[in-house]
């Protein structure tokens, strides 16, 4: 991971954990970090365009399934979406410092997946979450590829919504794994928001087959 990038983030740290030490709904929080990570990124040198966004702004109870790149990956995510969405995350992080505070500020759900007491842990509340209306993030690679390329889906991880009944939301990041890459150098940024998919069209798949569905749509906007 390059250093200095972040470096250059410094100055916002402590301002960001009195900010982040008050009593706020998940809403007013989310708020707040779109818009820090709006200016994390711009701070770091890095432009990102968004496409497909209109088809899901208004839209709520929304399972948002993602490819995941790189270390940036979840501000680029917040900075591009000012829907309020949480996120579904190993444990471990948690107790990154800031990160883990906001993460848990805005609603995220930490889970151990080595444990099956974790992983229904993780299933209830992701369901609970979604039944309630809110979004829901999940990257079912379960860790950063750091390349164009795919690793291959968990099929558990759309188990909360075929349970919730939910509108699953494919979301592709290009280049998120700038960070993560000494050889890379990229510093325009793509996340592409694809069309819903409601519980009607997927309703009679099984779960290894919705997840190579979702896999297809993820990679179709892969540079």
């Amino acid at each position: 991971m390059r250093i200095f990038p972040i470096i250059k983030c410094i100055p916002y740290i402590p301002y960001l954990y009195f900010k982040g030490k008050k009593k706020r709904s998940m809403e007013e929080n989310y708020k707040i970090c779109h818009k820090y990570a709006n200016i994390l990124l711009k701070q770091m040198g890095y432009t990102f365009k968004v496409e497909g966004y209109d088809l899901i702004k208004d839209l709520k109870g929304v399972y948002f399934v993602s490819n995941h790149q790189g270390t940036i990956d979840p501000a680029l995510i917040v900075a591009a979406c000012e829907t309020p969405l949480s996120f579904i995350s190993k444990i471990e992080n948690e107790s990154i410092p800031l990160l883990g505070m906001w993460a848990v500020n805005i609603g995220t759900i930490h889970f151990d997946r080595d444990t099956r007491e974790g992983n229904v842990h993780m299933l209830r509340e992701a369901i609970r979450a979604l039944k309630e209306n809110r979004n829901l993030l999940i990257f079912p690679e379960g860790t950063r590829s750091k390349r164009d390329e795919l690793n291959e889906f968990k099929d558990k991880a759309f188990q909360p919504a075929i349970m919730a009944k939910s509108i699953i939301v494919p979301v592709t990041l290009n280049g998120a794994y700038c960070l993560d890459r000494k050889d890379i150098h990229i510093k325009e940024l793509k996340i592409t928001f694809d069309k819903p998919i409601y519980y009607e069209q997927y309703s009679k798949m099984n779960r290894e087959e919705l997840s190579e569905y979702v896999y297809q749509k993820i990679i179709s906007h892969l540079n």
